[in-house]
């Protein structure tokens, strides 16, 4: 389901003319983004996982930028990871963030008994020089050669000090250039990107040794679609949601609010179905594992 298909409906499903004033198109992206996120951790349509190598007497490892949740869980519907260490797999639950700082553990041990997912540190706004070229469709090569965009992923906010102008950052094409999508004006020059927020892991106590294995297993965010033909991946069975909950959030910009929240119930009974279907085809349900009996006192099984 690519941009332009997606903000035709829109279109349509609100009744407005071609070239209405009332529609824009950034704003039309931006809620059909929201949509695309919000159904994804509904439906978990998109999954992934993450390995992570251990560093001796360190606790806190940054999760992968699409990182939206984690999704495997016991038959006690218990959140895990899982702990590879001298071949051996281990497996850790969650825990709160609250108790891991109360119980105060910070001597390391072989297996931790634990771990949270919490809020990376805010990271800083990357700011510089660079040049923009125009591609199509509302998208732009912006390169930066004196800086590297290693933490930029997309979804980031790209501020043109020069012009005035905001953008959205697409994708990363190497270490000094992206590509971004501009609504309005677009030149070379000063510029800020403020990159999306982060997770990390945190294990509780930290691990004695380096070069063991953590394995994430989460919820991966979509990458957002802000012009005529990226595409979502979603099934098409998908499409009347987004632009339906897309279609709600215009008619709160309208203050018709009791006629779009009809709209809001068609997106959250089709997201039901949807998630419901795909679990009966990937047969999640049977993934599930009852560990408890054999968990240690930690909570952790081994």
């Amino acid at each position: 389901m690519d941009g332009q298909t997606l903000l035709r409906e829109v279109r349509q499903l609100l009744n407005e003319p071609s070239g209405s004033s009332f529609l824009n198109d950034r704003m039309t992206y931006d809620f059909l983004y929201e949509a695309a996120v919000l159904t994804t951790i509904r439906t978990q349509a998109f999954r992934s996982e993450q390995t992570i190598t251990t560093i001796a007497s360190v606790r806190n490892y940054g999760l992968n930028p699409d990182f939206i949740a984690l999704y495997l869980m016991d038959d006690s519907n218990k959140r895990f990871i899982k702990y590879t260490a001298s071949s051996a797999d281990h497996f850790l639950y969650e825990r709160s963030y609250d108790n891991i700082i109360l119980q105060n553990n910070t001597t390391s041990v072989t297996i931790p008994y634990g771990f949270t997912i919490k809020d990376k540190s805010a990271q800083g706004q990357i700011s510089g020089s660079g040049s923009i070229s125009a591609i199509s469709n509302d998208e732009y090569t912006f390169t930066d050669g004196a800086q590297t965009f290693t933490t930029t992923v997309a979804g980031g906010d790209l501020i043109n000090m020069t012009s005035g102008g905001s953008g959205i950052v697409l994708e990363v094409t190497s270490n000094v250039a992206l590509k971004a999508a501009f609504f309005d004006s677009a030149s070379s020059g000063s510029y800020l990107l403020n990159p999306q927020g982060r997770f990390e892991l945190v294990l509780d106590p930290p691990p004695t040794n380096s070069g063991d294995t953590i394995t994430v297993y989460y919820i991966q965010r979509p990458n957002p679609v802000y012009s005529a033909y990226r595409r979502y991946n979603f099934p098409i069975d998908y499409k009347a949601a987004l632009v339906h909950y897309a279609a709600w959030k215009y008619k709160y910009v309208d203050q018709e609010a009791n006629f779009g929240d009809k709209f809001y119930l068609y997106w959250d009974n089709t997201v039901r179905r949807l998630g419901g279907n795909i679990n009966n085809v990937l047969n999640r349900r049977g993934f599930k594992i009852n560990m408890i009996k054999r968990a240690g006192n930690s909570g952790t099984f081994r």
